[in-house]
């Protein structure tokens, strides 16, 4: 079976269009919040392939299509997660894609969230 975006009977199920500036938002709090597990969090890049299984059922046309598309990170909510785990990590059957352009937004949106919540901590403590 064929995981090309070509194959008609996944290829409603893969989408490489642009996530909006409000969808990656939304997504930055979801990783800040821990409800997302990115590739990112993987120790090494063959943990990438431990942690997201269906990058081994992927053929390697399909996987070299990827990069072509610049899509350089994959990640999948935890309640989508197997039951069991991998080197301390999740295992996914499914993956959520994000190409370069859409890191380059989100990475700065995480960090301004986390600097967000950090000053509002340190801005309760002087007040009491």
């Amino acid at each position: 079976m064929s995981c090309s975006p070509k194959d008609p009977k996944i290829a409603a199920e893969v989408s490489f269009a642009m996530r909006s500036n409000k969808e990656l938002r939304a997504l930055a709090m979801d990783f800040v919040d821990g409800k997302a597990f990115p590739s990112w969090a993987c120790r090494s890049p063959d943990d990438v392939g431990s942690s997201f299984m269906i990058l081994s059922f992927m053929k390697l046309e399909d996987r070299l299509d990827l990069r072509r598309r610049d899509v350089i990170h994959l990640f999948e909510y935890l309640d989508k997660a197997s039951p069991m785990g991998c080197n301390g990590m999740p295992i996914f059957f499914s993956a959520r894609i994000l190409n370069r352009a859409e890191c380059q937004k989100l990475f700065p949106m995480m960090d301004a969230l986390v600097a967000q919540r950090k000053q509002w901590v340190e801005d309760s403590d002087s007040s009491s």
